[in-house]
Order: C-alpha cells, then sequence, then structure tokens
C-alpha cells in the first residue's frame, strides 16, 4: 500500500526502527544534557507513547552503557589518530 501526505504525493510507509531510535534518544540525552533517568519518567513515557507507540526508551543503565561505549570507541580513535605523540589533553 502506498500513503499520501497533504498535498497527494506518494510518500514511503513508515517503518519503525528501534535501533535508530534509541541512537537518537542517546544523542538527544547528551546534547541537551538531560538526566540519564529521562525515559523512566511516567509523563515522559506517556508522551513518547502519543508520538510513537512502538518505542520503548532505554533506562538509565543502558543509557549510560551506549554513551561509555561510544566514548572508549572515539577515544581509541582519537588515540589512533595521534599516534605516538607526546601531548597532554584536558576536557572541561
Amino acid at each position: 500500500y502506498c500513503t499520501l501526505d497533504i498535498k497527494g504525493t506518494v510518500v514511503r510507509p513508515f517503518k519503525f526502527n528501534g535501533s535508530i531510535a534509541h541512537k537518537a534518544y542517546v544523542e538527544f540525552i547528551v546534547t541537551n544534557s538531560h538526566a540519564f533517568t529521562l525515559g523512566e519518567e511516567p509523563a515522559f513515557r506517556k508522551f513518547l507513547l502519543l508520538l510513537q507507540h512502538l518505542y520503548k526508551p532505554l533506562g538509565a543503565t543502558a543509557v549510560k552503557a551506549r554513551i561509555m561505549k561510544a566514548f572508549v570507541e572515539l577515544k581509541f580513535q582519537v588515540m589512533a589518530k595521534l599516534g605516538n605523540c607526546n601531548l597532554a589533553l584536558t576536557v572541561l
């Protein structure tokens, strides 16, 4: 079947992808400095349910694990690019 937009143009049917949604959710948490527990708050879960009933937000432990995994991967990428440089970096 096809879906039409408001102008009558044929658009692709929506296909939910939980993996992409989780990645965007973690990016939202990190870039906006939200609490890792945001997805556990009943009012926020209700809001998400109204937008997309298939999405179940990650809990704080899963958010933290994904952030730490991304940090470690990025750290190794930076180390590989810097090679054997004698360099000290600090982050505020």
